[in-house]
């Protein structure tokens, strides 16, 4: 653990030019290991979760695919610092600081439409060919405009193509995203502003159905915003969900509620799909 001690975004004796250095030789051991691998990687920088390593990436304006070889000092030593700042903000706060692009469909920075989202890392992939770690395979957020790749090989290209086509509204998205709460939809006492989306997270029948709520502490407004979705050959109200592959990552679809793996069911997914 000592030889950790200075590797710890959050540690008293971090040393930023030691953690650059680490991350520097693992490129050279690998010269296909990506940045979002090596950041998020324990050995090289404990500390460091996906969150972290998200929003560290985008404020060092660095493509979380982009491989640790061709990365400049410069560069390098931005991921570092900005990892290590939004650590400490989070450790002194007790709470993450403001999020740019993680979980969000608009770039905070630019605000511009230009998120894209995937799984990455943990490869082999189109865009990752190291054995790395599963647990490095997280679904991580970027840019495009303010993280531009400096590497556009024939499968990146056609990766980001698809994504463009993405951020068009599709019919998942028409359906619910792109039109005005319904009767019913707006909080009786406090009117639309405060209304917001939300997704059931428990275990239960609901499991990924969209509600909405109302954001005023000790308001109880609830209301089901998927009663236009359509139902899937169960019978059951089809649920929203991203898509979070390498050639589709962030575009939306509906599918079966069945599908989702949390839910304790004995019950079949009917295989309804509609992007």
């Amino acid at each position: 653990l000592d030889r950790l001690r200075c590797r710890d975004s959050c540690g008293e004796h971090f040393s930023a030019s030691h953690v650059v250095d680490v991350l520097r030789e693992a490129g050279r051991t690998d010269p296909r290991l990506i940045v979002a691998d090596a950041v998020l990687d324990q050995e090289n920088f404990p500390g460091v979760g996906n969150i972290i390593k998200v929003e560290g990436l985008h404020r060092a304006k660095v493509d979380p695919r982009r491989c640790v070889e061709g990365l400049s000092d410069a560069e390098l030593r931005k991921v570092v610092a900005f990892c290590r700042r939004y650590s400490m903000d989070w450790l002194k706060n007790y709470r993450a600081p403001d999020k740019r692009v993680y979980n969000r469909t608009t770039c905070a920075t630019c605000n511009n439409a230009t998120i894209s989202m995937q799984k990455v890392g943990g490869g082999p992939s189109d865009t990752c060919a190291s054995a790395n770690p599963r647990y490095m395979s997280r679904t991580t957020f970027w840019c495009r405009v303010c993280q531009p790749s400096e590497e556009p090989p024939a499968a990146t290209l056609q990766l980001n193509s698809v994504q463009e086509v993405g951020t068009r509204p599709t019919e998942a998205q028409r359906l619910l995203l792109l039109r005005p709460p319904p009767p019913g939809g707006e909080c009786p006492q406090h009117g639309v502003r405060p209304v917001v989306l939300r997704r059931v997270k428990r275990n239960s029948p609901n499991l990924s159905r969209i509600f909405r709520s109302c954001t005023v502490g000790g308001c109880q407004f609830f209301a089901w915003a998927d009663g236009h979705m359509p139902s899937c050959r169960c019978g059951r109200r089809a649920v929203l969900r991203m898509s979070k592959t390498e050639r589709s990552g962030g575009r939306w679809f509906l599918s079966c509620a069945k599908g989702d793996g949390r839910v304790k069911s004995a019950a079949t997914p009917c295989g309804f799909f509609e992007w």
